[in-house]
């Protein structure tokens, strides 16, 4: 058996729809992979870096105009020359354009230093969650991705033809299942795997008594001794179980002569 399987096949495998397909790859359980075995982050990581590109241009502006703001106009194209003067510019023609649209915008639209103050904050803000998810997402994590409406069936598509470890696949299910379990389902495997010790144990322990063993009420005391039994009989050896009446051992009746 291969150590990989498509989404298909996990669809198919598993008898499962393709949104608890979806819900099954946003619990980031398994990692979907190319054909070429390399891991493959939701789609929208492009949009999200072209977002913090943008924010992060945004705050770049605003850190630029605060030292401006703080001035009066007519002193802002003074207060860049002297910045140029001092080197405190990397760029002096860069830095000259901004600071004559700084001058520009101040001029025409004022801003208040503490609403600049504000967006920045705002932005810096914005700017580190963007970062922290791309930072999941360059782990290719897909824990927690949903797509838009529009985008849903895309996305399904994708996932299909993806390809993921089967192990990680085997096991995200497989405890998928084990919490899905009723009381009584939990109790039943749990006084098992005691009945299993106890047999190699106790070898002349009837079913009726171990039922009501200690190890096994502290799993399934809360049912019956009948229904333990019934959990834990057929884990005995044919000889240790307990032997019912054979129809060819009755007695027949002797009918008096008359």
């Amino acid at each position: 058996m291969s150590e990989w399987i498509s989404g298909q096949g996990i669809i198919k495998e598993r008898g499962i729809n393709t949104l608890e397909f979806l819900k099954f790859v946003a619990t980031g359980a398994s990692q979907p992979h190319d054909k070429n075995y390399n891991p493959v982050p939701p789609p929208d990581v492009q949009q999200k870096k072209i977002d913090l590109e943008e924010y992060e241009r945004r705050l770049e502006y605003i850190k630029e105009l605060l030292p401006f703001s703080q001035s009066g106009v007519p002193c802002i194209m003074t207060k860049l020359q002297n910045m140029i003067a001092e080197r405190k510019i990397r760029d002096p023609q860069t830095f000259a354009d901004v600071g004559s649209n700084a001058y520009k915008i101040l001029r025409e639209r004022p801003v208040s230093f503490k609403k600049l103050q504000e967006q920045k904050k705002s932005l810096e803000k914005t700017v580190a969650v963007l970062k922290r998810k791309l930072s999941e997402i360059q782990n290719s994590s897909w824990k927690g991705y949903w797509p838009d409406a529009e985008n849903i069936n895309l996305v399904i598509n994708y996932l299909k033809n993806s390809l993921f470890k089967r192990s990680e696949v085997d096991k995200a299910f497989r405890e998928s299942a084990e919490k899905k379990l009723r009381p009584n389902q939990e109790a039943r495997i749990k006084c098992r795997e005691v009945a299993k010790k106890l047999i190699i144990k106790h070898t002349q322990m009837g079913i009726d008594e171990m039922a009501d063993h200690p190890e096994i009420k502290e799993h399934g005391g809360n049912w019956t001794r009948r229904t333990r039994h019934e959990w834990i009989c057929d884990l005995f050896p044919i000889e240790r179980r307990q032997p019912g009446r054979k129809p060819g051992n009755r007695t027949k009746s002797k009918k008096n002569p008359t």
